[in-house]
């Protein structure tokens, strides 16, 4: 720039930066209360002395010749001309120091080609440079008194450090190289003038190189909806009023670190190409909804501490890492319906998540949820194609994976509620699960068939749980959790002393449902013992039709016989309970009724036709 080769522009430049340097570890202050415009008196002298100087050398600073700081007051229009005139006109840099200017700045499409500092000056009026030309405009430690306006300006660099703007400031439609707005206090919660909807407005501006807010302080709402910007700077600012980002454009990267949302926060459909809101606090409610970002969103560290809804993050696109590592939050984050490649999410030392909504969520990469406890957990309809990690998570009140689709999930140390009522598994499918890095073992199969049983009935859920113990090679434990299932839908499902339910019972107890065939032999052996018992004595049976052939009595075979009625062993239609012997005549039946029926549904159970 032009104004390196001025050697006192220059000294002026690096005492700013030792000066913003130092103050940037200093806490913020309250400002005095501000004079008013009758409490100066014009200087004719100092005028004089502020115009020579430009003309001269293109220097003024008033503290050189009045010490006393009454003595360097000068009027806004003479002010004005003095900027105006051709002689300054002609100049490269221009100075001024140690100045109040009284009366309305009026330098409505003023016309500065060159490169124009002003360090500790007072305006105690109106000042307008709105719809000017500007090449450099640099304002140090100055105090505005009423409003400013820029409203609609072009600038090639426009940098306001350390002043105190008591109204607000308006920088609406401005193009602008480079802007530096930092360590200002702007105090104004009330609109500048009729037709200015908010004390500072920053709305529609361009900034096509660097912007930077760094620790400014608004104490009302500030709006910066629709701007464009290369790198948007906002490190340890103050937003004690609403803060307005909508639909804002940050074609590089807008960082946010240290930020305190006293107030709203509000960054719906902005389009960022990276974010950090590392440290931020947000103490109002939380607005992201539609915001895209092009790379890393980083949330590590921040606070939300709003008790109302969660703070919405929903509907984002994020191309790369969303981190949310080590937060703070008093209702919770909403991120449903979201694009993400990674999502990385923890809980502050000592804090819980009340909520975490990821609702019908995308994440195409990494999903990993460490080291929290959370109220409700919801994830329903979820889509992960990379791998899910739970690793030490305590869910305490609701958890819901319905319809939740992953790819792998990683289970390591997880708490969740065991009520039905509160763990719903309904439509989850995945490809693999890994229970506490272990792979498939006799303790984590059943730590899974726990996770199944604690959760809302869904026969779906089962099934899907059954099938990947057969795609691993684990029949058995297939096996077990379909019986599991089928238990669970005979106790929650169907209406007790139904016929239904009945049968249910009756195919749990003599086959376990087809998934232990054994149990129905078992059965069948038991009837046929028990049928053994009752014909054990054959001096109470009778011989029928056996004068050709006489065969001899086995009460064992005699009984098998009766019970495979349509396997004839030549023994049944032999011998006969003794007529005296009525009840055991009328068992024989009964003994035929149950081979009729349990010996096909023993064969089924063996063929797998009842699972």
């Amino acid at each position: 720039m032009q104004t390196r080769n001025n050697p006192i522009v220059s000294a002026a430049r690096l005492c700013l930066a030792a000066i913003v340097l130092g103050m940037a570890c200093v806490p913020m202050q309250s400002v005095s209360a501000r004079p008013h415009a009758q409490d100066f008196v014009v200087n004719p002298a100092a005028e004089q002395y502020l115009l020579s100087g430009l003309i001269a050398n293109g220097y003024a600073d008033l503290a050189d010749a009045f010490p006393d700081e009454s003595q360097r007051v000068v009027g806004a229009d003479f002010f004005i001309g003095a900027l105006n005139h051709p002689d300054v006109q002609s100049k490269q840099n221009i100075y001024i120091g140690n100045t109040v200017i009284v009366g309305y700045v009026n330098a409505l499409a003023a016309r500065i080609p060159y490169t124009l500092f002003l360090n500790v000056v007072t305006f105690t009026d109106y000042v307008n440079f709105s719809d000017s030309e500007i090449n450099s405009l640099t304002v140090f430690d100055a105090s505005f008194y009423q409003g400013v306006e820029f409203q609609g300006i072009s600038a090639k660099e426009l940098d306001l450090r350390n002043d105190i703007f008591y109204y607000g400031i308006n920088l609406y439609g401005v193009e602008i190289g480079e802007l530096t707005f930092v360590e200002n206090q702007v105090l104004g919660t009330e609109p500048m003038r009729e037709g200015i909807a908010f004390p500072s407005e920053f709305r529609r501006m361009n900034v096509s190189s660097v912007a930077d807010f760094s620790g400014t302080y608004f104490e009302g709402a500030a709006v910066f909806e629709e701007s464009e910007f290369h790198t948007l700077l906002m490190w340890n600012m103050q937003f004690a009023g609403e803060a307005d980002f909508r639909k804002v454009l940050v074609e590089r990267t807008g960082e946010f670190v240290g930020a305190e949302f006293l107030q709203g926060a509000d960054f719906t459909e902005s389009s960022l190409g990276s974010a950090s809101f590392e440290g931020a606090r947000f103490a109002g409610a939380v607005f992201f909804t539609g915001c895209s970002v092009n790379g890393d969103l980083n949330f590590d560290g921040a606070t939300f501490s709003a008790s109302g809804p969660p703070a919405d993050l929903s509907h984002m696109d994020v191309a790369d890492t969303t981190w949310l590592n080590d937060i703070y939050t008093a209702a919770g984050l909403d991120l449903s319906y979201g694009s993400f490649k990674n999502l990385r999410i923890s809980a502050g030392t000592g804090s819980a998540i009340p909520s975490l909504l990821l609702v019908e969520a995308e994440i195409s990469g990494q999903f990993a949820i460490k080291d929290s406890q959370i109220g409700d957990l919801n994830v329903s309809g979820m889509k992960n194609d990379g791998t899910a990690t739970l690793d030490n998570v305590a869910i305490t009140e609701a958890l819901d994976l319905q319809n939740a689709h992953l790819n792998l999930l990683v289970v390591n140390g997880l708490t969740w509620p065991e009520s039905p009522e509160s763990f719903n598994l309904r439509g989850m499918t995945f490809s693999d699960i890994d229970l506490g890095e272990q792979g498939l073992t006799e303790e984590t199969w059943r730590e899974l068939l726990r996770l199944v049983n604690t959760s809302v009935y869904s026969p779906q859920t089962y099934k899907a749980i059954s099938q990947f113990f057969l795609d691993k090679g684990y029949p058995e434990w297939a096996a077990e959790v379909e019986l599991a299932g089928k238990r669970r839908e005979r106790d929650e499902v169907l209406t007790p002393f139904t016929g239904r339910w009945l049968w249910s019972w009756f195919l749990d107890i003599f086959s376990g449902y087809g998934y232990r065939p054994f149990l129905a032999f078992i059965w069948s052996a038991v009837v046929v013992g028990f049928g053994a018992f009752v014909y054990r004595r054959k001096e109470d049976m009778l011989p029928v039709e056996q004068a050709d052939a006489p065969v001899e009595y086995n009460p064992f075979w005699y009984s098998f016989a009766l019970f495979l009625p349509y396997i004839d062993l030549g023994i049944q239609g032999k011998w006969e309970p003794k007529p005296e012997r009525k009840w055991a005549r009328h068992y024989k039946y009964i003994h035929l009724l149950l081979g009729w029926v349990l010996m096909p549904i023993a064969l089924l159970a063996f063929g797998g036709v009842l699972r």
